[in-house]
């Protein structure tokens, strides 16, 4: 792990929460243990406490560059700022791969206001959700002694309430995961934070498919989730040919011949697309890449081969 880059996620995450001590509580460590990592005589047992620090601030020394110019990373964008900036609820619902936890989780790190709180899903139940947003928002001490789901809801709500005029935005990755009774805890938290909190969930497809059969079988809670986040999701395109050029460069691989054939191999799906023409604007079909996953392993064998030719 980068020791110098993670000390200045310490040093951000301080102005963000206005304390080094903050950051301590955050991450379930003493300040002094801070305060002694800062002024580099931790000692043994220095990797541990990083490894800890780290967990709890989300802190990832990751090598793999994020292209912002890039369709996908845009348009992620793009609903990110509109939700924010008008306190909306939207789904994005593309398949895997696609760069949607990618592109969410730098828009986490760019935060400096700590209104953005990042939670990436697993199989919780209703209490498990709503503690991990607890934890995330720093109130893991005052909740340790409820056992309510209710009481626990009200202490999320309150929170975000309090900071309506920083905008909070709530971006909940693999939504998908979170069993159906945890997905349902948004229809109260929609009608208590309404027009304080915006929330942006995505998933891959099959959550859509999840909510259609909901709302078909009338099952409890998915005509409601649905109606929060307006009746609407977003998709995403994928990467063009010129966006996987500037992933492959971003990332290391500057041989054009490997990068062609990369484009050339990597399966692909004609969508339709808005380009300027001299008279203004027609729709054409144009390929686009998918599996941005498969494109970072292909970039990590192009570049094997040519250091292995040069």
């Amino acid at each position: 792990m980068n020791k110098n880059k993670l000390l200045k996620h310490i040093d951000f995450w301080a102005e963000r929460l206005g304390s080094y001590s903050a950051v301590a509580n955050k991450c379930k460590v003493s300040p002094a243990a801070i305060s002694t990592l800062r002024a580099g005589k931790y000692g043994a047992g220095e990797e541990l406490l990083l490894n800890k620090i780290a967990s709890g601030l989300d802190f990832k020394d990751k090598k793999w560059v994020t292209v912002r110019s890039i369709g996908n990373y845009k348009r992620v964008q793009q609903v990110f700022n509109d939700a924010r900036n008008e306190v909306m609820w939207i789904r994005i619902s593309e398949r895997a791969g696609a760069g949607k936890s990618e592109a969410l989780e730098d828009l986490y790190n760019q935060d400096s206001t700590g209104a953005v709180v990042l939670i990436e899903c697993e199989e919780w139940s209703p209490k498990q959700f709503l503690m991990k947003i607890v934890e995330k928002i720093g109130l893991s001490e005052k909740a340790r002694y409820y056992h309510s789901q209710a009481v626990l809801l009200d202490l999320i709500c309150g929170y975000f309430n309090s900071i309506g005029h920083l905008n909070p935005i709530l971006l909940i990755d693999q939504f998908d995961k979170l069993k159906p009774s945890a997905k349902r805890q948004l229809i109260p938290l929609y009608n208590k934070t309404e027009d304080n909190l915006a929330l942006i969930a995505a998933a891959p497809e099959s959550l859509e498919l999840e909510i259609e059969r909901g709302i078909r079988l009338k099952k409890a809670g998915y005509d409601e989730i649905d109606s929060r986040f307006g009746r609407s999701v977003v998709t995403l395109k994928g990467a063009s040919e010129k966006d996987i050029y500037a992933i492959c460069e971003a990332n290391g691989l500057e041989d054009k011949e490997t990068i062609a054939s990369i484009w050339f191999n990597m399966p692909k799906i004609e969508k339709p697309t808005l380009v300027k023409t001299p008279n203004g604007q027609k729709e054409v079909m144009l390929p686009y890449v998918e599996d941005l996953r498969r494109l970072k392993t292909l970039i990590k064998s192009g570049k094997l081969k040519v250091s292995r030719v040069a």
